[in-house]
């Protein structure tokens, strides 16, 4: 996967697809598109000293394709959240982790959909 890392005029950090991100949700395959913009695998910043970087390898995936379907729609929030949970735990991230994560979209992800 190929990204440039920047930070906006506020000092966020931004990530943008340089190519096309294919993945499967609900049995759909869906692709982000080169110039596709995120925070990454964002959390509050209290949280971020149990959970990794937005930028590490094991969550980066997972959080580019959550924002995708966040900002398009192109399934269910139910299962958005679910491909994040799914997707940390395929790319190794730690399993309690990966529920806290999923859990923290549940509870509070309404506010972004």
């Amino acid at each position: 996967m190929k990204i440039d890392v920047y930070e906006d005029g506020h000092g966020i950090k931004v990530i943008r697809t340089l190519e096309p991100l294919s993945y499967t949700v609900a049995g759909h395959i869906v692709t982000v598109p080169p110039g596709f913009t995120s925070d990454g695998f964002s959390c509050p910043r209290l949280l971020q000293i149990l959970l990794s970087p937005q930028c590490d390898p094991r969550t980066l995936h997972a959080g580019l394709a959550h924002d995708h379907l966040y900002e398009t729609h192109l399934s269910t929030r139910r299962e958005a959240d679910a491909f994040l949970r799914d997707d940390l735990v395929r790319h190794k991230f730690p399993l309690v982790l990966s529920y806290i994560s999923w859990l923290a979209v549940r509870l509070f992800g309404w506010m972004y959909w």
